[in-house]
């Protein structure tokens, strides 16, 4: 009678366990939608060359400047790239690496692509893999694919 009584007490905990799972998978969560287009052909451009890198006339060039003096990303963006590619501009890399970092912190993708390049390299300053890193994903988040790659 007591070995009935443990089969007894056996079968009903392995009802239990069979009745109601142990683990039950999370909640559905929104996942990123894979059948967008990874980046436009517009922005890779921007990202790689600026909306205004092609033009080094001296009119482009103080518009550039005054954009960036009035804080607009995409005038620190421009000029970061002309410090960096001596488009129409000294090459600086200090002064650019600096204008791409105002442009970063105001979330223009293009200077965070540009600025992560810079900090993993260590050029216009201190090489920085962390910062880096965070950069590009930020950047490819934001459908750079230039970053995307880089974080693949």
């Amino acid at each position: 009678m007591r070995h009935h009584a443990r089969v007894v007490c056996f079968c009903a905990l392995l009802a239990g366990f069979v009745a109601a799972p142990v683990w039950s998978p999370p909640a559905a969560q929104a996942q990123p939608s894979y059948t967008k287009p990874i980046v436009t052909q517009e922005r890779a451009k921007q990202a790689v060359a600026g909306p205004r890198g092609q033009d080094t006339s001296p009119q482009a060039v103080e518009q550039d400047r005054a954009d960036a003096q009035a804080g607009k990303p995409e005038g620190q963006y421009a000029l970061g790239l002309r410090h960096l590619e001596g488009g129409g501009v000294e090459r600086d890399p200090v002064r650019a690496r600096l204008l791409l970092e105002q442009a970063a912190a105001q979330g223009h993708a293009g200077a965070q692509y540009r600025l992560g390049l810079l900090l993993r390299q260590g050029q216009g300053g201190a090489r920085d893999l962390h910062g880096a890193g965070r950069l590009l994903l930020q950047a490819a988040q934001q459908g750079v694919g230039g970053a995307q790659f880089q974080v693949a």
